[in-house]
């Protein structure tokens, strides 16, 4: 199968400009961890020897499923995620909180934080040996394409380990 680099970047540089409020190189290469010269490669459909990490965090930031980036390059057109409704400065400010710089978080970590369907999101805090708080936020996501009721035990188990976690860090921190 012969890869069209040329539509894939056509169809991602279209996509971030239809973000609304729309979405710059720069903001998007921020929002996944590159640079903006690696999102200017893309658009202008620099070939590659395969698919790399880089064009499905570029995908997903901007809300498409995950086989949409095989899907482009094949001449086909890219489907939207059921979750999104094609907003993504929205999503990738989402992912991002307020203090965290772009750069501070991997592609694989934005990724982890924007797939899947979500099934739930706490902050702990532990409070250290010398007596300051620590916070961790955690977020639980689901495999894409799980059934509801695969979300629902998934999201059961979840909510035993965080029980137990619980259990731990109170002990741990002396407050039990």
């Amino acid at each position: 199968m012969a890869m069209d680099w040329k539509h894939l970047g056509a169809a991602l540089a279209a996509a971030r400009e239809a973000a609304q409020p729309r979405l710059t190189q720069q903001a998007a290469g921020d929002a996944i961890g590159v640079g903006r010269t690696t999102i200017q490669k893309i658009e202008r459909g620099q070939s590659y020897a395969k698919v790399q990490p880089v064009h499905r965090a570029y995908a997903e930031l901007l809300g498409w499923t995950g086989s949409s980036v095989d899907r482009v390059l094949a001449g086909g057109d890219p489907a939207l995620r059921a979750d999104t409704d094609g907003d993504a400065d929205r999503r990738a400010a989402a992912v991002i909180a307020d203090g965290v710089a772009p750069g501070d978080l991997s592609v694989r970590v934005l990724q982890a934080l924007i797939e899947g369907p979500l099934l739930d999101s706490d902050v702990i805090t532990i409070t250290s040996p010398s007596g300051r708080e620590v916070r961790a936020a955690l977020v639980v996501r689901g495999e894409p394409g799980l059934s509801r009721e695969e979300e629902i035990r998934d999201l059961q188990a979840w909510r035993e380990r965080a029980q137990a976690l619980e259990h731990v860090t109170d002990q741990d921190d002396g407050s039990s």
